[in-house]
């Protein structure tokens, strides 16, 4: 990794390494590892900081693996783990689906095909990461809104959630090794779908802890 004099850590258009994480949108550990294999260029300052330039993280978003075309599969996958779960007898007696009257169902699985959706554009880096993270909170946000018009607890709600984020989880391993990914590519997926389950959830939390506030619409 080349130094560069303080001049250059001046100059516009570069960011630190948790705003550059930020830009990127995943972790700073991901984006370290990144830079120590010349993935994404950076430099260091005098005092021995990382800088990236926004260009250079702007660039490295723009897919270049052979597995970002395929990212559908996943949530084709995900889609038939959830499936076949809802049809064993031991998911359909859960509470916190039991609870739940056709109307519901439907509004929440047209959330959830939105979700999916939001979750496949966000790992083919088809628009800005912030933004898709920002719209997998308000995901979260209308997700909470339905789980609590149906009258359910947060423990239900928090159930209901976990059981999407596994499916999802399990859907993202057999994508791995359908694809051969990389160990790298591995981690770097686990990294970006935790980052879209911390926004959901966060979404959710906000809904139960202020209901009036939540303002979003049925996509």
């Amino acid at each position: 990794m080349a130094r560069f004099g303080e001049n250059s850590t001046r100059s516009t258009g570069t960011v630190g390494l948790a705003a550059a994480a930020a830009i990127a949108g995943v972790s700073i550990s991901t984006l370290r590892r990144w830079a120590d294999e010349g993935r994404v260029p950076a430099f260091r300052t005098p005092g021995g900081h990382r800088r990236f330039r926004v260009a250079d993280l702007q660039r490295a978003l723009v897919p270049a693996s052979a597995h970002v075309p395929s990212v559908e599969v996943l949530g084709h996958l995900a889609t038939a783990r959830i499936r076949r779960q809802l049809a064993t007898p031991r998911v359909r007696e859960l509470d916190w689906l039991a609870g739940l009257d056709e109307r519901a169902r439907e509004r929440l699985r047209l959330v959830g095909r939105h979700l999916l959706a939001t979750v496949e554009a966000y790992l083919a880096r088809q628009r800005p990461r912030a933004a898709v993270l920002a719209e997998a909170r308000q995901f979260g946000l209308l997700y909470g809104r339905e789980l609590a018009a149906a009258r359910f607890s947060i423990r239900q709600g928090l159930e209901a959630f976990t059981f999407f984020r596994r499916s999802l989880e399990e859907a993202a391993r057999r994508y791995a090794h359908q694809q051969g990914l990389s160990p790298a590519e591995m981690e770097d997926l686990r990294d970006q779908l935790d980052a879209l389950h911390d926004r959901i959830l966060l979404g959710i939390a906000e809904a139960y802890d202020n209901p009036s506030a939540v303002s979003v619409t049925t996509p």
